[in-house]
Order: C-alpha cells, then structure tokens, then sequence
C-alpha cells in the first residue's frame, strides 16, 4: 500500500472515530465505502471490524454507568410493541453487520423514533454494537477470514488517530443538546447510506 493510501486511511478512520463516538454509531458507515477504494471489498470488512471492536471497547468502558441493560441484552421476542421493534430492527442490524460490516442503520432508526434521551441512546448503541461486533469478529475469526486478509501493520498506524478522535469525539458529545444529537444522528445515516450507495456504484 502506498503512502498516499495510508494517508487516506488514516484520515477516513479518524473521521468515522470521531463521528462514531459522538453518535454511538457509523464508524462502517463512514470507513466503508472509502475504504474499498484502497483494499479489497473483503479486506476492508475484516479492517472495520477489528477497528471497530478496538473502538467499542474503549468507548464501551467510558458509557457503562449509562447504558439501558434491559434493552441491550434482551435476546427474548415477549409480545410486546417496543420489545418487537427492538428485536426485528436488533436482527436487521446483526445480519447487515455480519454480511458488510455496515450494521447501525435499523438500530439506530429505531432509537431515533423512541425518543430516548441522547446519553442512554448513545451508551444503548455503542454496547449493542460493541457486543455484536465481538461475536462477528469471532465467528470470521472461525472461519478463517481474519487471518492474511488485512495488512497488519496498518492497524498500527490508525489506532493512535482512532484514541485522539475517540477524546475530541467525547469532548463535542457533551456540547450537544438534544434536538442537534438527533439531526446529527439522522445525518449519518443519510450520509452513510449515499456514500455506500456511490461505493457500490463504483464497483459494479
């Protein structure tokens, strides 16, 4: 990889770090479609994911005291409207996130709808993806695609980005009120959506 590459691999993990922590969500969404202009489509899903569960630990650790537990670790389907809507929009996310490593979008609408207030939103996404992003990681892991698909080495070179974007991440978190979280929020998914869209244009 050359070093105009790794700049701009630097530069896209920076910035999905930073938009990641303050929304709780859309580090894929913003690394992925850049990311496969550099490396391989492959590549690139195993790159975000290993980041990913770097990212989630850590902000995962900042956001514990916060986080909605009942929501978060609800595997059961009651017969019930929110604990329904959590479940389908919990499955979309999981089998988004397993097949593109892109897995915030039905989540993260679906918070957007309930209302929550933007810290327990914000902790309730960044444990859900934290704890699905582990199991993909361990299920690519078992089947063998983690191993010779990424350059190592340029796992070295982000991370240092990703903790300075995780801390201006947390410092604007806190500037934000209410109603600007939610049009942030909303933004990324918009965002995220086209440049997918484009990405996946450009490689038709």
């Amino acid at each position: 990889m050359d070093y105009t590459a790794i700049i701009l691999t630097i530069g896209i993990i920076f910035a999905a770090s930073f938009f990641s922590t303050v929304s709780g969500f859309g580090f894929a969404l913003v690394a992925m479609p850049v990311l496969t202009l550099v490396m391989s489509v492959k590549a690139a899903v195993i790159f975000v994911l290993l980041l990913n569960l770097v990212l989630r630990a850590i902000t995962m650790y900042r956001v514990r005291e916060g986080y909605d537990k009942a929501t978060v670790m609800q595997f059961t389907l009651p017969i019930k409207n929110k604990p329904c809507g959590r479940f389908a929009a919990g499955i979309l996310s999981g089998f988004f996130g397993a097949s593109t490593s892109v897995s915030g979008p039905p989540l993260v609408l679906y918070f957007i709808n309930e209302k929550l207030p933007k810290d327990v939103m914000r902790a309730n996404m960044i444990w859900f993806f934290g704890l699905s992003g582990f199991l993909t990681v361990l299920v690519n892991y078992f089947y063998g695609n983690v191993s010779g698909t990424i350059d190592w080495s340029l796992l070295l070179y982000t991370i240092p980005v990703m903790l300075l974007a995780i801390w201006l991440g947390e410092k604007f978190f806190y500037r934000l009120n209410q109603h600007l979280f939610r049009k942030l929020a909303l933004a990324v998914v918009l965002v995220g959506a086209l440049m997918l869209l484009w990405s996946g244009w450009q490689n038709l």
